[in-house]
């Protein structure tokens, strides 16, 4: 995503009464899909703060996540694999398998 649309969805996301911005109208289905992005963009930081004075810190900076959460639910943060993992985790469970076949 290019810059522009990237602080698009983050200013419509971040100041919740916004109804025009750019002259452009802010619809609900603008809104939604860029409190959408905004969320799954900041959310996996947010998770990166355990400490609850950071946390703390975070969320005066980023006021609206828990209302966009209560709203939209938490985003599903996936796993990413490499390639040397995919192939290792494949290696085992070939192994296994010719271990459950032979025994």
């Amino acid at each position: 995503m290019n810059q522009y649309y990237y602080n698009f969805n983050h200013v419509i996301s971040r100041i919740g009464n916004v109804t025009t911005l750019d002259r452009e109208p802010v619809t609900e289905a603008l809104r939604k899909d860029g409190e959408k992005y905004y969320l799954k963009t900041i959310y996996p930081e947010y998770l990166k703060k355990s400490d609850s004075k950071e946390r703390k810190s975070f969320l005066e900076e980023n006021p609206r996540i828990p209302q966009l959460i209560d709203k939209l639910g938490e985003p599903v943060v996936a796993v990413v694999q490499t390639k040397r993992d995919k192939i290792k985790q494949n290696f085992i469970s070939k192994k296994f398998d010719l271990y459950l076949l032979y025994h």
